[in-house]
């Protein structure tokens, strides 16, 4: 084969080198910010676990299974005879030549058995394409805004005090009566926003009542 299955690896491959780099950078600068936050929002985590329970688990567990049938019945046929190690199997470049094999030397149901693997392992590692992104932001989704002493830390957006032009306030949350939903204004910095003349941006989150009270304290002081 000629290496064209690359394409299917590469985006799941750079999809969680991504993730994992992204979650070790926030890591470090959560702990070193730690002494400044004095607040942090609710996790918004019934939407995220619903795209979990309604998007990936229908999706991915069905392709995963249907793969995982198939491996087993191919793995005792072709590991060691054809493969050394069970993770070349893995490899729609191998799966392929193997089956081109069983067709020249017109072994039929042999090849009936890996052409139906290649077609289990190519939908499973589609799934992943589509699937991968949406990881990054589920773990996004996860991430508390943090305020503190001298900013309001929201994902990779860093917005200081003099930057805060209002906020709003809409109480309570209908599912979860000790909790309020803030939508902050500020003015954005970066020149991406300028160029386009974008006066202001906001961002949403959820405070629980004893927290809110520090945050409106905290922004009297800070906007005053």
């Amino acid at each position: 084969m000629d290496g064209g299955f690359y394409v299917y690896y590469i985006i799941p491959a750079f999809g969680l080198i991504s993730l994992i780099i992204t979650i070790t950078i926030r890591g470090v600068k959560k702990a070193f910010r730690e002494y400044d936050i004095l607040v942090k929002s609710r996790l918004n985590f019934e939407l995220y676990l619903c795209l979990l329970i309604f998007v990936l688990v229908p999706i991915l567990l069905p392709l995963f299974m249907s793969f995982y049938s198939s491996f087993t019945d191919i793995y005792p046929l072709l590991v060691p005879q054809y493969f050394n190690h069970w993770y070349e199997l893995l490899w729609l470049d191998n799966i392929y030549e193997i089956r081109d094999y069983f067709m020249e030397q017109e072994m039929f149901d042999k090849e009936w058995l890996v052409g139906n693997y290649a077609v289990k392992l190519r939908n499973l590692l589609t799934g992943l394409n589509i699937l991968t992104p949406l990881l990054s932001e589920f773990y996004r989704g996860l991430q508390r805004v943090e305020i503190g002493e001298n900013a309001i830390y929201c994902g990779q957006r860093t917005i200081y005090w003099n930057n805060v032009i209002d906020y709003d306030l809409r109480e309570p949350i209908i599912f979860n009566k000790n909790h309020y939903k803030i939508k902050l204004e500020y003015e954005p910095t970066s020149k991406i926003n300028h160029f386009l003349n974008i006066a202001s941006n906001h961002i949403k989150f959820s405070l629980a009542k004893k927290d809110y009270y520090k945050f409106d304290e905290l922004i009297s002081r800070k906007t005053e």
